[in-house]
């Protein structure tokens, strides 16, 4: 499988759960940008678009804590690709 970011063009070539061990993404599952910190969300092609407005306060709280605390971490650090701006 391979995506790439709408936002800043980072070309991944895998999605990793945080919950099942080895679990391949469905279409609308959420994921984040490693590079920039994008909020993703699966099509179903599983091609990857930024996040539908408004999905993340739906979310159940844990969820977006977790969500929020690794873009944070993501931003913080800066992109993986030099010359890559954070979202």
């Amino acid at each position: 499988m391979t995506g790439t970011c709408p936002s800043c063009g980072y070309i991944f070539e895998t999605a990793t759960s945080l919950q099942v061990k080895d679990a391949k993404p469905k279409p609308g599952d959420l994921s984040l940008c490693i590079n920039c910190g994008e909020f993703l969300q699966f099509t179903p092609s599983l091609s990857v678009k930024r996040m539908e407005d408004g999905l993340f306060y739906t979310l159940p709280r844990e969820q977006r804590r977790l969500l929020a605390a690794a873009r944070r971490e993501i931003i913080k650090r800066g992109p993986i690709r030099p010359g890559t701006p954070p979202a």
